[in-house]
C-alpha cells in the first residue's frame, strides 16, 4: 500500500496546485446540489487551460521521465481501488472537471485504479483493459485509471482483461451508508454562513464504525482556480458543531481565497478489503470507498486565516527558524505522550572546492578546503551525545516520554523502508554515520514515509510522534574557510483523518538551527576537543530548548489547535 498511496500524492501535485482536489476525487469525496438552488459556476479560461496543460503535461513527464512504464504481469505491480458515489456536479465549477472533461457524470459514481511498482517509484499502465460492471476504464495519468458510472450502480466488479482472457477480478463493495446533509444552522436553503462564528451541520445516513470520520470540506477559489479545501474532521453524529476556529485553518498554505458561489461539502469515507476476488488476485486487497453530500452556502463573512506559527531569532554567530504549520497540517504538542525517535544522523563534507572569475584583471582564483577525515568514534560519540540531550529536551518541555530505540529497528514496516536509507559513509570527502541504526531517508522517498511508512511506524510502536534529527556539517568560504554545525529536528505525526488525507503525514514542528561557524586554521590539528567545539551540541540544544519552549508558549496563545483536534474524539 506504500507505493499507492506515494503516487496518489504525486498525481495530485501534478494536476493541480490547489489543496487536494483530484485526491479527494480519489478518495470518494465528491459533492452533490442537494439544495433547492440553482448555480452553476465555471472555473474561467484560465482554470481549462491549467487543466488541460496539466493533463498534457503528466502523460509527457511522466514518459520521459520514466516513472509511467507499461505492465503485463501484475506480479509486481500495487493495486488501489477506490470508489464514491453521488460524486459531485459540474455546476460546481470545480478544475477536475475540466480535467475529466466529457466523461464526468454528475452525481454518479466514480471509480478510480491506481498501478504502481512494489519495487520502485514507478507509476504503471496495464498492458490489456481495465473494466468495472464490464466498462472500460482510461489512463487519465500517471498511472491513474478512472470511470464514471451512472447512481447507484451497486458493487464495483473490477477485472483486469488481457487478449481475451480475464486476469484476475475482485469486487468494492459500495458503501452501506450515503452521508446526507440535512440542514446549515437550521436551514435546508439559501444558507448563509458567517465564517468567523461556529456552524451547526445536521447528518443522517452516516457510517457509525469505531474508525468513521465525516470529512468537512469548502470550495474556496484562488486566482480563479476553484477548488475543495479540507476544514476538519469529526465524529460522526447527528448534529455536530464545526468551531469557527476550523474555518480559519483551513488545509492550505496559499493566500487570497475567495468563498464567492460556495458549497459546503461532507463526505463518509471508509476503507475496506476487495470480497469475491478470482485468478490472479487470491487474497483481498485494500480500497477505499465514500459518500458524499452538500450544499451551496453564502459566505457573509470570511475569516482571516491562520497559516501557523513561526519563530525566526539571528544572533550575530547563531540563527534558527521554526515553523509549525495551522491545525489542519499540525497536531496539538499535548497529543505528543509517547515520542520514538525515527532518525538521528550526522552528515556533511570534508573536501570543498570553488572558483572566482575576476573579468576585469582576466584571473580565476580557486580556494580549496579539506578537513581531516573523521574517525568513527568522534561521530559515534557526538551521535550519543545529540540523542541523550535532545531527547531529554523534548521530553522535558512536551512532557512526553522517549521510547527505546529500539522499538523502531524490529517494527515490521521499518524493513519496508530500508531500500530507501542513504547508506553509511565516511570517506576522504564526505561522510554519513547513524545512531543504532536510524538512517536518514532519501529525499525521494520523503512522500512514502508521510504517505504510509511514518503512519505504520507510528501504529506498530504504539507511538503518538516520530522525532527525526540531524546535524550537517557544512564546508563554507567567504574570508576564511569555516564548518558551520546545523541542526535539524522536526517531529511527525499520524496523518490528519488517517487514510483520507491528501497531504501525509501531520507535522508538529519543525526547527533548523545554525551554529557557530568554526574557522579552520591551516596546519592546526583536529583533536576530539575540538571536533567538540565544531559540533557544539550543547550550545545547539539550549537554542533548540528555548525555540520548543517559545513554539509550545505561542501555541497555547492561540489555541486553535486544541479545539479543532478535540473534533476527533
Amino acid at each position: 500500500m506504500k507505493k499507492k498511496l506515494v503516487f496518489s500524492a504525486i498525481l495530485f501535485c501534478v494536476i493541480t496546485t490547489s489543496q487536494g482536489q483530484f485526491l479527494k476525487k480519489i478518495t470518494g469525496k465528491k459533492e452533490t446540489d442537494t439544495t433547492k438552488v440553482e448555480k452553476k459556476v465555471g472555473g474561467g479560461l484560465f482554470q481549462n487551460i491549467v487543466a488541460k496543460v496539466a493533463k498534457v503535461a503528466g502523460n509527457a513527464a511522466g514518459g520521459m521521465a520514466g516513472m509511467v512504464s507499461t505492465v503485463d504481469n501484475l506480479e509486481n505491480v500495487d493495486i488501489l481501488a477506490s470508489i464514491g458515489t453521488n460524486i459531485y456536479s459540474k455546476k460546481l465549477g470545480l478544475v477536475v472537471n475540466d480535467f475529466l472533461g466529457d466523461d464526468w457524470i454528475d452525481n454518479g459514481d466514480f471509480t478510480m485504479i491506481m498501478l504502481s511498482s512494489k519495487n520502485s517509484f514507478q507509476l504503471n499502465k496495464y498492458a490489456g483493459s481495465i473494466k468495472v460492471n464490464n466498462k472500460e476504464l482510461k489512463h487519465s495519468s500517471y498511472g491513474v485509471h478512472t470511470v464514471c458510472e451512472n447512481p447507484n450502480s451497486g458493487n464495483k466488479k473490477i477485472s483486469f482483461e488481457k487478449n481475451g482472457i480475464v486476469e484476475g477480478s475482485f469486487e468494492v463493495p459500495a458503501p452501506k451508508n450515503n452521508i446526507k446533509l440535512l440542514t446549515i444552522n437550521g436551514q435546508k436553503d439559501n444558507v448563509n454562513i458567517d465564517l468567523t462564528k461556529d456552524v451547526v451541520l445536521e447528518f443522517s445516513n452516516y457510517s457509525t464504525t469505531k474508525e468513521s470520520l465525516l470529512r468537512i470540506d469548502i470550495i474556496a477559489s484562488v486566482i480563479g482556480i476553484r477548488s475543495l479545501y479540507l476544514v476538519t474532521y469529526v465524529k460522526p453524529a447527528a448534529k455536530v458543531v464545526i468551531p469557527f476556529q476550523a474555518f480559519r485553518n483551513i488545509e492550505t498554505m496559499s493566500k487570497g481565497l475567495g468563498f464567492s458561489n460556495c458549497y459546503l461539502s461532507v463526505s463518509d469515507q471508509l476503507a475496506v478489503k476487495t470480497i469475491n476476488n478470482t485468478g490472479f488476485f487470491k487474497s483481498p486487497i485494500d480500497a477505499l470507498t465514500g459518500s458524499n453530500d452538500g450544499m451551496w452556502i453564502n459566505v457573509t463573512q470570511k475569516p482571516e486565516q491562520f497559516y501557523g506559527i513561526s519563530i525566526e531569532n539571528k544572533t550575530k554567530t547563531t540563527e534558527v527558524t521554526a515553523q509549525k504549520k495551522n491545525a489542519a497540517y499540525s497536531m496539538p504538542l499535548s497529543k505528543a505522550q509517547k515520542i520514538t525517535v525515527a532518525s538521528l544522523s550526522i552528515e556533511g563534507t570534508t573536501y570543498s572546492e570553488s572558483s572566482k572569475v575576476n573579468a576585469f584583471q582576466q584571473t580565476e582564483t580557486t580556494k580549496t578546503i579539506e578537513f581531516p577525515q573523521i574517525p568513527d568514534a568522534w561521530q559515534e560519540a557526538t551521535l550519543v551525545e545529540m540523542h541523550k540531550n535532545i531527547t531529554a529536551t523534548t521530553g522535558q518541555i512536551l512532557g512526553g516520554t522517549i521510547l527505546p530505540v529500539e522499538i523502531v529497528t524490529q517494527a515490521p514496516s521499518y524493513n519496508e523502508v530500508q531500500n530507501f536509507f542513504r547508506e553509511e559513509t565516511n570517506t576522504s570527502s564526505n561522510f554519513l554515520r547513524a545512531y543504532k541504526g536510524l538512517n536518514p531517508i532519501k529525499p525521494l522517498s520523503t512522500s512514502s514515509l508521510k504517505m504510509y511508512g511514518e503512519n505504520a511506524l507510528l501504529s506498530e510502536t504504539k507511538s503518538d510522534a516520530l522525532l527525526k534529527i540531524k546535524m550537517v556539517l557544512e564546508l563554507s568560504w567567504d574570508s576564511k574557510p569555516l564548518m558551520t554545525p546545523f541542526l535539524y529536528v522536526t517531529m511527525d505525526g499520524a496523518s490528519n483523518g488517517a487514510f483520507r488525507s491528501a497531504s501525509g503525514n501531520t507535522n508538529y514542528f519543525t526547527i533548523k538551527i545554525k551554529g557557530e561557524p568554526y574557522e579552520i586554521k591551516k596546519g592546526k590539528v583536529i583533536t576530539p576537543d575540538e571536533y567538540v567545539k565544531i559540533t557544539q551540541v550543547a550550545l545547539l540544544n539550549q537554542i533548540y530548548k528555548e525555540t520548543l519552549s517559545s513554539l509550545k508558549q505561542k501555541e497555547l496563545e492561540k489555541g486553535d489547535y486544541e479545539v479543532i483536534w478535540n473534533l476527533q474524539k
